[in-house]
């Protein structure tokens, strides 16, 4: 973590308000961070400001400091005195300011030590600037390789592919798999419980629940209609990639399937990675935290610390994304030769064309719905670039039900009360991209379509989907976890680069999956 040398101190009052505005919002724009980014921060820093001043005193001084803390920035106040009292979150009075922070509760973090506070709030940087990296380090890559080419020979390119620049992607995978367990499996943990916790205190949240699992598994139906023939059709007219070993998972015994479903000991499911045993665990836990009584309170902030602890770890090592994206990129071309280029863009294509099928199926809600398709497309131009820029489901929906209100004049209350939901569970994005680039990497590794491979990967992605909807680095845990299923993790710089190309899309079909659901559902009820 490195500090901003820049900070202020101000006596705590409303006076001093002015002045504090303009170093943070002067701090966010050297940051480079979006607009509308840029006034969710400025809306819930002038809630927090007036909470603290309130409680703080008149003669209290506090100390406004800009954190850099690997790409996200963090505003932090800090100064003596008594702890910092955050509104109640079960209350049902409250300040106008208290339902700000309420609304924004996991972006702020207090803590109290030595009789003094330190509040801050987290600012997620623009994915730009790491898709950017990203890109820079692919062309970093071509130029790397032609260097080599012209430099070397083909046994020369083969020895530095294997012994220089596959080590490092192996780091990355083996860095990524020692989190990509527990991230997965706190996440689902968590995700079930904020389930179960909205579902038995709002009333008509169980059918949205079943409404979003039934659009889910339909848009793994439909990546599968999409990826299956085309595979079938691509793999025997592909030579370049033909030399992985064939992994046949359909030959596998019925017994010893059934015996793999249950680990023998709890810590071999982070330790080995096993999806199924992992969600099997995930489910039994869950059930067994919400029938605990009194105890569900405490669980279930220790699963959330925990769920933060592995989320934190997971964006470190995603902080590094570009150095192993640009490790791949030199792995491909030195293995494959430059001719391997052709075929990335035609993969590109192949999934970046397969997304009208996702429009269509949206269409089709639409119009069911009685939705008028075009000025929904008009209303919802102005949703997805902002949505680009915050990258994040659950971070974009304090933006999203404030955009809805204004543009589809939807009730702010049933926006409230169904957003936040469906950002946690609507699986849509997820479950299409990752079916239909699974099934792809199956077709490059000759992996057969026995209809066992098949189901395992639909009932896979399922939950990996619901395990980190919203993760950084969401594509790349999933591969991982199926290509390790599915003994194919040779294709591990494949894995990566999706991540890079395709982490934005997946959210961005989330985020539309969730504005056609709550514009479906106002307009039968107000009907």
């Amino acid at each position: 973590m490195k500090d901003n040398p820049e900070s202020i101190e101000i006596k705590a009052s409303p006076e001093a308000y002015e002045k504090a505005r303009e170093f943070v919002d002067s701090l966010l724009k050297r940051n480079g961070i979006t607009k509308a980014v840029n006034n969710e921060v400025m809306l819930v820093f002038e809630a927090l400001y007036h909470d603290i001043t309130e409680q703080a005193g008149d003669d209290t001084v506090i100390r406004i400091t800009g954190l850099d803390s690997f790409g996200n920035i963090r505003i932090r106040f800090g100064y003596l005195g008594e702890p910092f009292i955050r509104a109640d979150e079960t209350a049902i009075e409250l300040t106008p300011e208290q339902r700000i922070l309420r609304a924004y509760a996991d972006r702020i973090d207090c803590t109290y030590h030595s009789a003094y506070n330190n509040i801050s709030i987290s600012v997620k940087r623009s994915p730009k600037r790491e898709v950017v990296s990203c890109v820079a380090a692919v062309f970093l890559a071509v130029i790397t390789y032609a260097l080599i080419h012209f430099a070397t020979d083909a046994q020369t390119e083969t020895y530095l592919a294997t012994n220089f620049v596959k080590p490092f992607e192996i780091l990355f995978a083996r860095a990524m798999l020692m989190i990509a367990g527990p991230v997965t499996f706190f996440s689902l943990l968590k995700n079930l419980t904020d389930t179960y916790i909205v579902s038995s205190s709002v009333s008509g949240t169980r059918k949205l629940q079943v409404q979003t699992l039934i659009t889910s598994l339909i848009s793994i139906v439909l990546a599968l209609m999409v990826s299956l023939p085309a595979a079938a059709f691509l793999r025997y007219r592909i030579t370049i990639l033909r030399e992985y070993e064939i992994v046949d998972l359909g030959s596998t015994p019925f017994a010893e399937m059934i015996y793999s479903l249950m680990p023998v000991d709890i810590l071999s499911v982070f330790q080995t990675i096993s999806p199924f045993p992992m969600i099997i665990v995930a489910l039994i836990t869950t059930y067994a935290f919400c029938s605990s009584g009194k105890y569900f309170d405490s669980m279930k902030k220790a699963t959330d610390a925990c769920y933060t602890l592995f989320s934190s770890m997971l964006t470190l090592i995603m902080f590094s994304l570009p150095i192993f994206t640009y490790a791949s990129f030199v792995d491909i071309l030195l293995s494959k030769g430059a001719s391997v280029l052709l075929y990335i863009l035609g993969f590109i294509l192949f999934v970046v064309l397969s997304l009208s099928v996702m429009a269509l199926f949206y269409a089709v809600r639409l119009k069911t719905g009685k939705i008028a398709i075009r000025p929904f497309v008009d209303k919802i131009k102005g949703l997805i670039p902002e949505n680009v820029e915050i990258n994040s489901a659950i971070d974009a929906v304090p933006f999203n039900i404030r955009y809805c209100v204004r543009n589809f004049r939807i009730n702010r209350k049933s926006l409230e009360q169904r957003l936040p939901v469906l950002a946690q569970i609507n699986l849509d994005g997820n479950c299409y991209v990752l079916t239909l680039i699974t099934i792809l990497i199956m077709m490059l590794s000759s992996t057969p379509f026995s209809p066992i491979n098949v189901a395992a990967v639909a009932v896979l992605v399922l939950f990996l989907s619901l395990g980190a909807p919203n993760q950084p680095g969401s594509v790349l845990i999933g591969l991982i976890i199926l290509m390790n299923y599915l003994n194919i993790d040779d294709l591990l710089p494949v894995a990566i680069l999706c991540e890079v190309l395709f982490g934005t899309m997946l959210n961005i079909i989330n985020i539309i999956g969730d504005i056609v659901t709550v514009v479906i559902m106002d307009k039968k009820e107000t009907n």
